[in-house]
Protein backbone atom coordinates (compact mmCIF):
# COMPACT_ATOMS: atom_id res chain seq x y z
CA UNK A 1 0.00 0.00 0.00
CA UNK A 2 1.28 3.27 -0.93
CA UNK A 3 2.07 5.55 2.12
CA UNK A 4 -0.75 8.39 2.49
CA UNK A 5 1.42 11.93 3.07
CA UNK A 6 -1.03 14.36 2.43
CA UNK A 7 -4.82 14.63 1.69
CA UNK A 8 -6.32 17.66 -0.19
CA UNK A 9 -9.00 19.81 1.43
CA UNK A 10 -11.43 21.64 -1.22
CA UNK A 11 -13.68 24.10 0.21
CA UNK A 12 -16.32 26.22 -2.02
CA UNK A 13 -18.40 29.38 -0.10
CA UNK A 14 -17.72 31.73 2.11
CA UNK A 15 -16.26 29.97 6.05
CA UNK A 16 -19.03 32.13 8.34
CA UNK A 17 -21.21 30.85 5.54
CA UNK A 18 -23.97 27.82 6.06
CA UNK A 19 -23.33 27.19 2.69
CA UNK A 20 -19.73 26.18 2.77
CA UNK A 21 -18.87 22.66 1.32
CA UNK A 22 -15.98 21.07 2.14
CA UNK A 23 -14.76 18.28 0.50
CA UNK A 24 -11.11 15.60 1.29
CA UNK A 25 -9.65 13.16 -1.55
CA UNK A 26 -5.99 11.69 -1.05
CA UNK A 27 -5.94 11.63 -5.05
CA UNK A 28 -6.11 14.89 -7.73
CA UNK A 29 -6.85 12.60 -10.64
CA UNK A 30 -9.77 11.16 -8.72
CA UNK A 31 -10.97 14.70 -7.72
CA UNK A 32 -10.44 15.65 -11.24
CA UNK A 33 -12.63 12.18 -12.25
CA UNK A 34 -15.35 13.02 -9.99
CA UNK A 35 -15.46 17.04 -10.66
CA UNK A 36 -15.53 16.90 -14.73
CA UNK A 37 -15.23 20.36 -15.02
CA UNK A 38 -11.71 20.65 -13.29
CA UNK A 39 -9.05 20.44 -15.52
CA UNK A 40 -5.93 18.37 -14.26
CA UNK A 41 -3.50 19.18 -16.11
CA UNK A 42 -4.07 22.69 -14.94
CA UNK A 43 -4.24 21.97 -11.35
CA UNK A 44 -1.52 19.91 -11.29
CA UNK A 45 0.69 22.42 -11.78
CA UNK A 46 -0.28 24.60 -9.42
CA UNK A 47 1.08 25.90 -5.66
CA UNK A 48 -0.82 25.12 -2.75
CA UNK A 49 -2.74 26.62 -1.48
CA UNK A 50 -4.60 28.22 -4.31
CA UNK A 51 -8.07 28.72 -5.48
CA UNK A 52 -9.75 27.54 -8.74
CA UNK A 53 -13.27 28.14 -9.88
CA UNK A 54 -14.34 29.18 -6.78
CA UNK A 55 -12.77 26.48 -4.64
CA UNK A 56 -9.64 27.23 -2.44
CA UNK A 57 -7.69 24.01 -2.33
CA UNK A 58 -5.25 22.86 0.44
CA UNK A 59 -2.78 20.19 1.25
CA UNK A 60 -2.58 18.85 4.39
CA UNK A 61 0.22 16.76 5.94
CA UNK A 62 -1.29 13.06 7.41
CA UNK A 63 -0.16 12.00 11.26
CA UNK A 64 2.29 15.46 11.13
CA UNK A 65 2.04 17.57 13.65
CA UNK A 66 2.10 20.71 11.96
CA UNK A 67 4.32 23.62 13.92
CA UNK A 68 4.37 27.05 13.20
Amino acid sequence: MDNLNYLIVITYGLRESSLTRKEVWTDLLLLCQDHTDFDYSFLVEEEFPFEYKGWLFEKLPVNKRVRS
